[in-house]
């Protein structure tokens, strides 16, 4: 180690990695793409209305229900929801069908984000 450089903080346990800035968090103070996408999913999340039997529109689904049909806990709806986590491809795309719409809109801030940190690890 040469003093006076800190090392590459990608190696320093118990560090997050700066790249993961991207997705998981902002340095600018507005939100991140995945606290946008988070928003989006509440929205669409409380959009679906099912008509009762007097065929009026009642409350959107619950995160309890989502996470149901997801295939996942309610507690990691509500991560993806408020931004903290970002779903795997796999929970992506099943997400979106359950939510009729298409992943790659669904989630267009997050991919633009990746590609973006995947194209600043190879440079």
């Amino acid at each position: 180690m040469v003093p006076g450089v800190l090392p590459d903080p990608v190696h320093r346990p118990g560090l997050p990695d700066p790249r993961d800035a991207a997705v998981t968090g902002s340095q600018t103070g507005g939100p991140t793409p995945m606290q946008i996408v988070g928003a989006r999913i509440r929205d669409l999340r409380l959009l679906h209305c099912a008509a009762g039997g007097d065929g009026q529109p009642h409350a959107g689904w619950t995160q309890a229900q989502v996470s149901v049909l997801v295939g996942v806990h309610q507690v990691t709806v509500s991560e993806w929801e408020r931004g903290h986590k970002v779903p795997s491809h796999a929970n992506r795309v099943r997400l979106a069908a359950v939510l009729r719409v298409d992943p790659g809109v669904l989630f267009a801030e997050v991919s633009a984000a990746e590609r973006a940190a995947a194209a600043h690890a190879a440079a």
